[in-house]
């Protein structure tokens, strides 16, 4: 057995390069959807902030007076 993989030293490397390359470009996606995810809710943020008027930067959902006593903590 070990002398096959040290007759196959060649493709077996081949193989392994083959591989890691598919992991990293794996991992590379990965990355980029998460960059992704996170630069969309940065957008979708500024989007709310500037689309809301300044005197209330709440959704309509959450009501003020929930709020105001996490002000005081």
């Amino acid at each position: 057995m070990l002398s096959l993989v040290f007759a196959a030293r060649k493709p077996v490397s081949f193989l392994l390069s083959w591989i890691l390359c598919i992991i990293s470009l794996n991992t590379l996606a990965q990355s980029l959807l998460i960059f992704g995810t996170l630069e969309t809710m940065m957008w979708s943020y500024v989007w709310y902030q500037y689309r809301t008027p300044r005197y209330s930067r709440l959704p309509p959902a959450v009501p003020e007076c929930l709020l105001t006593p996490a002000v005081f903590l």
